[in-house]
């Protein structure tokens, strides 16, 4: 193995990692939003939220972030969104009802998102289909990843995986609900 080769490629992992959390520290600081964050983020949106009719809806949003989410379901005719998120600073949008961090219990409205980054393990499986409409992310490094992505494959539809393969969006619908 040649040596030389190794150190620079590992210089310039290393350059390239400190730069990237430069970056986000800065922009943490400035109370900016990182483009490629953003990005990523309506990718998600795009691939998991678009087969859903929003117009006229309240949503219950349960990880809403910084507010991408909030904005996507806004742009897509929703009356109201009823976001839970603890991260700040939290985007001045009109229809958004913000609110702290979620206690897992139901709020009312027509449709659940839920992706915070293991706060499903905090929820009674059933709260997803007590919905007309419910999204669940399923993160695998949270505690009850085996037991809650097996229930939701029973009776929900995968609709999104992420790149790294670290996260699974499902759509739960419940017919019943969804006729009344």
């Amino acid at each position: 193995m040649n040596v030389k080769r190794l150190i620079p490629r590992r210089v310039k992992a290393l350059y390239r990692r400190l730069r990237r959390r430069l970056r986000a520290w800065a922009l943490s600081r400035l109370g900016a939003i990182d483009a490629e964050l953003l990005a990523s983020y309506f990718n998600e949106a795009l691939e998991s939220y678009s087969m859903v009719d929003y117009r006229g809806k309240v949503v219950v949003d349960i990880g809403a972030d910084w507010g991408s989410s909030c904005m996507y379901f806004l742009a897509r005719d929703a009356s109201k969104v009823i976001a839970f998120d603890t991260v700040r600073p939290h985007l001045p949008l009109r229809h958004v009802e913000w609110h702290g961090k979620w206690n897992g219990e139901r709020v009312p409205g027509d449709i659940l998102k839920v992706d915070c980054e293991g706060c499903e393990c905090n929820a009674d499986p059933s709260l997803f289909f007590s919905y007309p409409v419910a999204f669940v992310a399923v993160h695998k490094f949270a505690p009850c990843y085996s037991e809650l992505s097996a229930r939701l494959a029973e009776s929900c539809r995968k609709v999104f995986t992420s790149a790294d393969g670290l996260e699974e969006m499902y759509l739960c619908e419940n017919k019943e609900k969804k006729k009344s």
